[in-house]
């Protein structure tokens, strides 16, 4: 039972509580967080709190889950929406400015430079700045900068109705939205961890270092009750821990 997930702590400290309750009022830990009532109070309100982060971190994977899809779904919609710019003679410098924000949209590089040999003291081919920007929000405003550049035309009014601006507006509101979400998703992951991670770990009657001084005094005063949890390992996550 060495394996310090989560879950098996969880396992853990519920034997260890179980094994102690029975002891009654003979088990008299010098640490007053230890006793058995004491810890199985805060095992009993933790439970809940490991489901609320359970769901909240359910929640944020959903979330970056429809939210990839709904980018995805946009690397064919830029290009059939440059094709049928280029179909309608648009000018080389609009449709360069559409390319380049559906690259930078599907995070792939500009085009290296070629190292000029007339100046061997610089490499040019290691100048210029990445277009890589891949973060989701950043993805999202150049889309948006994608459709702006088709408003400027003026004369942008398509047919198709997935090409219509008014469709491809709905659909930036809606990606903004998205990281939107996800940034509350992500706020409510963090409270829901702290609140568990209080009752584990970070408060002053944490379960972790409870456990192990209520271990100690198994070993020192109960020593037949301690043989069944002298494998059991209570430790802190590394995230925790102070280097």
């Amino acid at each position: 039972m060495a394996d310090n997930t989560e879950a098996t702590l969880f396992t853990n400290l519920e034997f260890l509580v179980g094994q102690v309750v029975p002891l009654g009022v003979s088990f008299k830990p010098p640490n007053p967080h230890s006793f058995a009532a004491v810890m199985q109070a805060n095992l009993l309100a933790a439970l809940p709190l490991r489901t609320d982060f359970q769901q909240e971190s359910s929640l944020e994977t959903l979330k970056r889950h429809e939210r990839a899809e709904m980018h995805k779904m946009l690397f064919a919609l830029c290009g059939d929406l440059i094709k049928y710019c280029k179909s309608a003679r648009w000018s080389e410098s609009r449709v360069n400015t559409l390319i380049s924000f559906s690259r930078r949209l599907k995070g792939r590089p500009a085009k290296a430079r070629e190292d000029d040999p007339a100046t061997p003291d610089i490499d040019e081919s290691r100048q210029g700045h990445s277009t890589a920007q891949t973060s989701y929000p950043s993805r999202t405003e150049h889309f948006a900068n994608f459709v702006e550049t088709l408003r400027a035309k003026g004369d942008f009014d398509p047919s198709e109705e997935r090409f219509k601006l008014a469709t491809l507006d709905a659909l930036v509101a809606a990606l903004r939205a998205a990281n939107t979400e996800i940034s509350a998703a992500v706020v409510n992951k963090a409270q829901a961890r702290a609140a568990l991670d209080a009752l584990l770990y970070t408060n002053p009657d944490n379960l972790v270092d409870a456990a192990n001084s209520a271990k100690l005094y198994l070993s020192s005063s109960f020593k037949q009750v301690y043989q069944s949890v002298r494998r059991m390992r209570f430790e802190k996550p590394k995230r925790l821990v102070k280097v």
